[in-house]
């Protein structure tokens, strides 16, 4: 896990509709990673 900076998390959602169809979405949530203050070194983290 990344310290400091954010995480955004993608999750698939699904539901259907009352004539029957399903519809399909992205979610995404962020939040503020815990742990120490970043050092300055910029990077990117991607976990699916």
């Amino acid at each position: 896990m990344p310290v400091g900076g954010l995480i955004v998390q993608r999750s698939y959602q699904a539901a259907r509709w009352v004539d029957g169809s399903l519809h399909v979405w992205a979610a995404h949530r962020t939040r503020v990673s815990s742990g120490l203050p970043p050092s300055g070194v910029r990077y990117d983290f991607l976990v699916e």
